[in-house]
């Protein structure tokens, strides 16, 4: 086959339009300026991998050709976005120079502010994907190498994004785009087959495929619809953690070459991630997350998970432990501390879909399936570091929790000691290398005057809250230095995760356990409603502090935050968070007890009202789609005959042509000039108990075919069904003889 008769105008635009959805999508992220060129790159790159396909060129010499288009045209294009008030030639060597920065800073390890060099690396990345997807489609009708690049390329741009831009859109018709390029392709490549081979069809089977197709796109997106929190899964977020968790070396030199890119981010990831990192400026904005009823108290926190392992900047947890815990369940083992007191809880999310179960520290009761990420201690006691709905919680949807909340106050927690249990020091005690002695060192000054684990952990908090600047709008920090000490030393300024992680390691310097949690602050309490609004930007980090005796106490070094009260003890329930606390058990009120019910009964009746709409809409929708395509096909069976100068696709063509198609299954090589008996000869020896039905089916075509008879084939359609069992089978044993014979 040439280049020419491979040549179909139809399959190389919808290529390109899979290209300029991939550049949109990144574009509308507003990573940096200029990403509009990105869509000129693409259409260059589609118009020069189209031409190089059709050339002689083998691939080697059309590479050093696309390499040479690509730098002229993103040199071009790069140019364009320079003042206009510098000549062409000025333009040129202000590009040349900030390339040669760019590259010796990288291979030097240093920063890189410059955000052109973000759209240059995007730009030969597209450059790149585009010349392959029009070569591979063009050349090879291969619609797999032409379209999943740019499907990665949306895909990650839609992992790492968290503004307001739609960027799912731009995927889902992406994908559908992509559904009509493989009909489109496949059905070129069995025309040439059947033209090869002689059989004759009718050009309306063209339309058939991308009936399939639309279809196909249309029960995928639907699917899809239906099922907006998959991402926000337990499953899939384990699934996505152990993909990426090889790449954050990537990803961490990612950011020292593009810092300047800022983008959206929250402020710890994907409300909330398996890490932490420090890293540059957030935009949160006052959107709502969610509204929680609780009964008025102490200074609330709404955590989604703790941290306990620093290094280079970025926190994980060392939790290997997971427990599904159904809901209510009243089994979890629970360690005695003092001054605790149980607190009921209930959150009403406003997000689309997530899975994160927020709750007071310590959360030890769901009303919801959970599955927990735990510490199990010697003893069997569990500490919770963070816990996902087993079904996800989407808007509208909500849950109750309870938790052990502390209640100790200044005296208490002053008389606490240094008694830590063995796990609590060897676990919450870790301070990287990457910490500076400076760092050390400042700690033990602000330390040096205090006599307790409490007063150290009030003065190095007293010294955050005055000595560093709170600002969301800060840089990233830059390579080499750890981010603690930068801020502590150099920059001066942070927000919530470098207020939370610089007092962690200051305390654990000391050798005070201490630990970073994530979550949201309390909010706003409305007198009217009786309920906490929290909005994005009460997203928030805090450290938490070990206490023997007492357990986890939260802290605030963060001005922009109140500082915690705890010059009175606030009344608890006992002296102990029990062993066994649970929904309804001891300690619960009644009134706590009722709202817990009602709380379960709600759930219950959500989860059966979604399952109804789901399944009422889906099967509208799938039931709408299977009789447009019913109502299409009987059309078109309506029809007579194809379009002119084409024949008819008759029962004995359409069997003869998948007899030929089971030629290569059963191992059969069929020569271009043979005869229709001398293949059927060839496949009946391999398949010598489906010779009588070989046979029939050959016979109605030659019959059809060069005797112009007016019968219709039925009994080769017969044939052929009773063919199609010895077919799978003979292609079976050719299988397993292939595998015997590599073993």
């Amino acid at each position: 086959m040439t280049q020419t008769d491979s040549f179909d105008p139809a399959s190389i635009f919808l290529v390109y339009v899979l290209l300029a959805l991939a550049a949109w999508g990144v574009a509308a992220a507003e990573w940096t300026p200029d990403l509009w060129s990105l869509q000129f790159v693409a259409l260059g790159a589609a118009l020069a991998g189209m031409a190089l396909a059709r050339s002689r060129f083998r691939a080697l010499t059309a590479a050093i050709f696309a390499t040479g288009y690509g730098g002229f045209w993103i040199g071009f294009l790069l140019c364009n976005t320079l003042p206009a008030r510098l000549t062409w030639h000025e333009r040129s060597l202000d590009l040349l120079y900030r390339i040669g920065d760019f590259v010796n800073r990288v291979l030097t390890g240093n920063r890189s502010e410059d955000k052109l060099m973000f759209v240059l690396v995007l730009a030969i990345i597209f450059w790149i994907i585009g010349v392959l997807a029009a070569w591979n489609i063009v050349r090879h009708r291969d619609p797999w190498a032409a379209f999943v690049p740019g499907g990665m390329v949306l895909l990650v741009n839609l992992i790492y994004y968290y503004g307001p831009a739609p960027m799912g859109r731009y995927l889902a018709v992406y994908l559908a785009v992509a559904l009509l390029l493989l009909a489109r392709t496949h059905v070129r490549a069995r025309e040439a087959e059947w033209r090869a081979n002689r059989v004759g069809y009718s050009t309306e089977i063209r339309f058939e495929f991308w009936r399939a197709g639309v279809i196909a796109g249309a029960v995928i997106l639907g699917l899809a619809w239906f099922a907006p929190g998959a991402a926000a899964s337990p499953s899939f977020a384990a699934a996505w953690q152990n993909v990426t968790s090889p790449w954050e070396s990537v990803r961490s030199s990612w950011r020292r070459m593009f810092a300047s890119v800022q983008g959206y981010s929250p402020t710890s990831g994907d409300y909330y991630g398996s890490a932490l990192e420090l890293s540059g400026a957030v935009n949160l904005s006052e959107r709502p997350i969610m509204d929680v009823r609780a009964e008025p108290g102490p200074h609330f926190y709404w955590r989604a998970r703790v941290f306990d392992h620093y290094e280079n900047g970025r926190w994980t947890t060392t939790d290997r432990a997971r427990l599904d815990l159904k809901g209510n369940d009243r089994g979890l083992q629970l360690p005695r501390y003092a001054a605790r007191k149980p607190v009921t809880v209930t959150f009403i999310l406003y997000t689309p879909a997530t899975s994160t179960l927020y709750g007071v520290p310590q959360p030890y009761a769901f009303s919801r399936d959970a599955q927990l990420e735990l510490n199990v201690n010697a003893a069997g006691e569990a500490d919770i570091s963070a816990a996902r709905a087993r079904q996800v919680v989407v808007q509208g949807g909500s849950y109750t929790v309870l938790s052990s909340l502390s209640t100790a106050d200044e005296a208490q927690l002053r008389s606490a000691g240094t008694a830590y249990p063995a796990e609590i020091r060897e676990r919450y005690l870790q301070v990287p290398d990457s910490i500076s002695a400076r760092t050390r060192a400042l700690a033990h000054d602000v330390a040096a005057d205090q006599f307790n684990a409490y007063d150290t952990a009030i003065a190095i908090q007293n010294y955050l809250r005055t000595h560093i600047t709170y600002s969301r709008n800060i840089a990233n920090p830059p390579a080499g230095q750890d981010p603690v000490d930068w801020v502590l030393f150099a920059y001066q300024k942070g927000y919530c995760n470098y207020y939370a992680s610089a007092m962690t390691m200051m305390l654990r310097a000391v050798g005070i356990p201490a630990r970073v949690s994530v979550g949201f602050a309390q909010g706003a309490f409305d007198l009217d409603t009786g309920l906490y609004r929290v909005v994005e930007s009460d997203a928030h980090a805090w450290p938490e502090v070990f206490f023997p005796g007492y357990g986890w106490v939260e802290f605030e070094p963060t001005p922009s935050q109140p500082v915690i009260d705890r010059t009175v003890q606030v009344a608890s329930n006992g002296p102990a968070s029990a062993s066994n606390p649970s929904p309804g058990g001891p300690g619960v009120d009644p009134n706590q007890r009722d709202l817990i019910d009602r709380d379960r009964q709600r759930v219950r009746e959500e989860s059966l009202a979604r399952s109804r709409s789901t399944a009422w809409w889906g099967g509208s929708i799938l039931l709408g789609v299977v009789a447009l395509a019913v109502g299409f096909g009987v059309w078109r069976r309506r029809r007579r005959g194809g379009r002119p100068g084409a024949a008819p696709a008759t029962p004995a063509v359409l069997a003869y042509a998948r007899l030929i198609r089971a030629a290569s299954l059963v191992g059969v090589t069929l020569r271009p000039g043979w005869t229709p008996r001398e293949r059927a000869t060839a496949i009946s020896e391999k398949l010598p108990s489906g010779r009588p039905q070989i046979d029939q089916i050959t016979t109605e075509y030659e019959t059809e075919t060069f005797g112009h008879s007016d019968r219709h084939g039925w009994n080769a359609r017969t044939a052929w069904r009773r063919l199609r069992l010895i077919v799978l089978l003979g292609a079976a044993k050719r299988v397993v003889r292939r595998v015997t014979r590599e073993e």
